[in-house]
């Protein structure tokens, strides 16, 4: 077996932006399971309440990060996909 590392790259428009940041909501939640962590000023990682986590309003780069994450993974014969990530970033204009 050998691997292979594909990256994919869109560039999105976003042309309607609480649309996408109700799905960013949606896929955040969903992608919880039931918990959620928070960083503490000191840099520690610790369970958030439920409260905290129905207080995240992801903006529009986790967003899209979180629901394009949620996406099936293309179908490839022969090929099993065991991994993916998302990086977004705005492009600067020009």
């Amino acid at each position: 077996m050998v691997t292979y590392r594909a990256t994919v790259t869109y560039t999105i428009d976003v042309v309607d932006e609480a649309a996408l940041l109700r799905a960013g909501a949606e896929a955040w939640a969903a992608s919880a399971g039931g918990w959620a962590v928070r960083v503490e000023h000191d840099g520690g990682v610790v369970e958030a309440t439920a409260e905290e986590s129905a207080a995240v309003t992801p903006g529009p780069e986790p967003s899209i990060a979180f629901v394009l994450g949620r996406a099936a993974h293309p179908v490839v014969p022969g090929a099993r996909f065991t991994g993916s990530s998302v990086d977004v970033a705005p492009v600067p204009p020009g």
